[in-house]
């Protein structure tokens, strides 16, 4: 690391991707912060780059905290200038309030904020509890008003597309390499486009320590088989949110060919025993 520059001012040296990965959010995340809300680093390269120095990184923190904590972008952008004791975040928010401030980001497409309100909440409460209590309640809520008037199919996808990236960070330290033990393999059926489930349980599996793979969404029958055979996981959970013909027969194969299959969502016929709650499929997968 550099020394630090005379005056005892700590030497700006990190560019914006490193400080992105530092944080756990996109580097397009804080070019959007210092855009919207002038606290762009004073200090550039010859290159004119950007390049953040301690003090920087540590506002940048605190204005990471006090959106997640529900303060609105532009008032923890002002606050995270002021000294860490003044501008310490509020207490975590109630899982209602925090469902009904992520959901009016999305509304009023404020991705970046949300994306950090997500961030923000995995790291308070941990990936099951998140989903649980903030994540899964917010889909619902997406979900009865599509019931109601049909026209917020955007919002339900953004929201899954976010929630879906928060978990990558989240998760991005977590390796499957860590461990020799077979993997559990997670496979939508074949059609099933509705992934987030699947990619919430793969990261509260690998927050337990348990190595798990999850497949690209409605991947064809044949490539759900490859991959099995290639991956000799310790079980193969077949998720489905909708009935489709084919994933009956892409069950069958696998126990044909002495795979362990595990059934999960509300697609499947109750005949089967489908695990339809994310702390029972935890339950078991992290025991076989």
């Amino acid at each position: 690391m550099a020394a630090a520059s005379r005056g005892g001012t700590p030497p700006a040296v990190w560019p914006v991707g490193r400080v992105a990965a530092m944080l756990g959010v996109p580097a397009v995340t804080i070019r959007s912060w210092e855009a919207r809300y002038d606290i762009a680093p004073p200090t550039r390269s010859p290159g004119r780059h950007r390049r953040y120095s301690s003090e920087d990184i540590a506002r940048l923190r605190r204005m990471q905290r006090l959106i997640a904590a529900g303060t609105p972008a532009a008032d923890a952008a002002r606050l995270s200038a002021m000294a860490p004791d003044q501008s310490d975040p509020p207490p975590e928010l109630p899982a209602a309030e925090q469902v009904a401030a992520l959901l009016a980001d999305l509304e009023s497409f404020r991705i970046d904020e949300a994306g950090a309100k997500l961030d923000g909440c995995l790291r308070q409460r941990g990936l099951q509890p998140a989903w649980e209590d903030v994540v899964a309640p917010a889909l619902r809520r997406l979900q009865d008003r599509f019931q109601d008037s049909a026209d917020c199919i955007d919002l339900e996808t953004l929201l899954a597309d976010e929630a879906a990236r928060a978990v990558d960070r989240y998760t991005g330290g977590r390796l499957l390499g860590e461990t020799a033990d077979s993997p559990v393999l997670l496979a939508c059926c074949p059609g099933e486009r509705h992934w987030l489930p699947l990619k919430v349980l793969q990261g509260v599996l690998l927050e337990r320590g348990t190595p798990a793979v999850l497949l690209a969404p409605d991947l064809p029958l044949d490539a759900v088989l490859r991959a099995a055979r290639r991956a000799s996981p310790r079980a193969v959970v077949l998720w489905s949110l909708t009935p489709r013909p084919a994933q009956a027969i892409l069950r069958r194969r696998l126990i044909a060919r002495g795979e362990q299959t595990v059934a999960a969502g509300p697609g499947w016929s109750p005949k089967v025993g489908p695990l339809t709650h994310l702390d029972d499929a935890v339950h078991l997968l992290s025991r076989l």
